[in-house]
């Protein structure tokens, strides 16, 4: 009997935490899951990218250029736009692009044709072995270049899982009509930013956007 009661208690003890833990998910969910991949030390866009995510970062982007506000944009923000806005601006058409951040890192994976890319011995000669799509891996890091500009400076990069050496990289860039300049790193792809942004940095998880009125320096 005594044992019956001692099952019967911890039966009744797990029902009461299994009921708090539900109570906690459903209140405090969203917010736990962003906890634990901030303690990953990341930010994903998986779960959020969407045409509304676009329009709440081009909303944003208006904050800057009507309130001289400084902003920051997830990884999820920046994916919607890739996704929803820019991409026919991009020098190369990419699908399927998602954007993580991690720290002051941005990582962009996309799939892109290999047609697209430009023409060189090393390029060539592996598009012989590669299928039509390639899934390409950007790494690096999104710094102040100049007013109202931006640079990504390139630290790695993959195609179909095959590291690019660094070498390679300033003259892929020129290739992507990257244009000649003596106050960026080779490996850095200058981009001009929206009216009334200034300048622009990766840092802590997010994209940081700073007013045309503000000095950010390198």
């Amino acid at each position: 009997m005594r044992g019956c009661m001692r099952r019967l208690e911890g039966a009744i003890v797990l029902l009461g935490l299994l009921a708090v833990a539900a109570v906690v998910w459903w209140r405090w969910g969203d917010d736990l899951q962003r906890l634990a991949a901030r303690w990953r030390g990341e930010t994903s866009a998986a779960a959020t990218v969407s045409p509304a995510t676009a329009a709440q970062a081009e909303a944003k982007l208006e904050r800057v250029r009507t309130a001289g506000d400084t902003v920051a944009l997830s990884a999820a923000e920046l994916t919607s736009l890739l996704r929803y806005r820019l991409a026919p601006r991009l020098p190369l058409p990419l699908d399927s692009a998602e954007v993580q951040l991690r720290g002051d890192t941005v990582q962009l994976r996309a799939r892109l044709p290999m047609a697209a890319l430009p023409r060189s011995r090393d390029i060539d000669a592996a598009r012989a072995v590669l299928s039509d799509t390639a899934e390409i891996e950007i790494r690096g890091r999104i710094v102040p270049a100049g007013p109202n500009e931006a640079a990504f400076d390139i630290v790695a990069a993959r195609v179909a899982g095959v590291s690019v050496p660094r070498a390679w990289v300033p003259e892929g860039l020129a290739r992507l009509g990257r244009p000649p300049r003596t106050d960026l790193p080779s490996t850095a792809y200058p981009v001009r930013l929206p009216p009334g942004v200034g300048a622009a940095r990766s840092a802590r998880d997010s994209l940081y956007l700073y007013p045309a009125t503000s000095t950010v320096t390198p």
